[in-house]
């Protein structure tokens, strides 16, 4: 159960570290949204042309990396005010669309 959302938020914070910290930026593309990471000198948060820029300093990176959890909830992205990442609770599926695990 735990392994899944592991996975997931592991990835997202894998990616991260293997990016951000050598100048390069991770772009999350979804459904209803487009997330940008990007390196920086000071955190911020900009909405360009309906994308979502996180502009993260290297300490506050560290400090995200830390806090983000594979738990379902709400949690603060150092560095800025009122902006947090969400983990979702998940209900995973098999091909009859019986749910065979959830991600809490």
């Amino acid at each position: 159960m735990r392994a899944t959302a592991t996975i997931a938020v592991g990835g997202l914070i894998r990616r991260l570290l293997s990016r951000l910290p050598y100048g390069r930026e991770l772009t999350l593309n979804g459904k209803e949204a487009t997330v940008v990471f990007r390196p920086g000198d000071q955190s911020r948060l900009k909405v360009v042309e309906g994308a979502i820029i996180i502009t993260q300093r290297q300490d506050h990176l560290l400090d995200l990396a830390k806090l983000l959890q594979p738990y379902a909830g709400v949690y603060p992205v150092p560095g800025l005010k009122n902006v947090v990442i969400q983990v979702l609770r998940t209900e995973i599926t098999d091909s009859d669309g019986k749910i065979v695990d959830v991600v809490e």
